[in-house]
C-alpha cells in the first residue's frame, strides 16, 4: 500500500475540498495557531506561538478543525499528544509539495518532540474567526498580542524525520 502524496498545487486543492465536505459549516478563520505551554504558564498568556497563521494557511487550519471539532467559531482548544499525532499525519502528505514552505507540519513536529520530554506541559489550538470577537482564552490573548507585535513566526529548522 502507497502513502498518499499532494505534490502539486491542484492536489492540495482537490484534498482541502474533500476535508471541506466532511466539515459542514467550515469558515476559515482569521487565525490561528498551535502552542504548547509548559506546566509554569499554564493559565497565563506568557506564551508564543512558534507559527501564526496571518493569513491563514488553509490545508493546516482545515486539519486542525478536523481534529477538534472546530467549524466557524472563535475558541481555544485544548490538543492532546494523540490528536497532535494524528493532526501531523494528516498534514504529512502535503510535505510532497515542495513549492511551498511548511512551517505549521514543521512546528507540530517540534511540539511533539518537546512535549516528549515535558509530559507535564498542555497544547492548545486557538482559532480567531474574527479579530472583532471576544477573547476566550489566555492564550487567545497571547496570540492576538503576537499578531499586533508582527512577530509572525519562529525560526523552525527542518530536520529528517524517519
Amino acid at each position: 500500500m502507497s502513502q498518499e502524496t499532494w505534490d502539486t498545487a491542484d492536489k492540495i486543492a482537490n484534498v482541502m475540498q474533500r476535508f471541506g465536505d466532511r466539515m459542514h459549516g467550515w469558515r476559515a478563520p482569521a487565525a490561528y495557531g498551535v502552542v504548547l505551554v509548559p506546566q509554569s504558564c499554564l493559565g497565563t498568556s506568557s506564551v508564543r506561538f512558534p507559527v501564526v497563521n496571518v493569513p491563514v494557511h488553509g490545508l493546516p487550519a482545515m486539519v486542525m478543525g478536523l481534529i477538534t471539532g472546530r467549524r466557524s467559531e472563535t475558541g481555544t482548544y485544548d490538543l492532546s499528544p494523540s490528536e497532535l499525532k494524528a493532526a501531523i499525519a494528516l498534514l504529512a502528505p502535503a510535505e510532497a509539495a515542495r513549492m511551498f514552505n511548511h512551517p505549521n507540519l514543521l512546528a507540530w513536529r517540534k511540539i511533539a518532540a518537546d512535549w516528549h520530554g515535558a509530559p507535564l506541559a498542555q497544547a492548545f489550538v486557538v482559532f480567531v474567526a474574527d479579530f472583532s470577537h471576544d477573547v476566550t482564552s489566555s492564550y487567545d490573548e497571547a496570540l492576538r498580542r503576537q499578531i499586533q507585535s508582527g512577530d509572525r513566526s519562529a525560526e523552525i529548522h527542518a530536520v529528517e524525520h524517519n
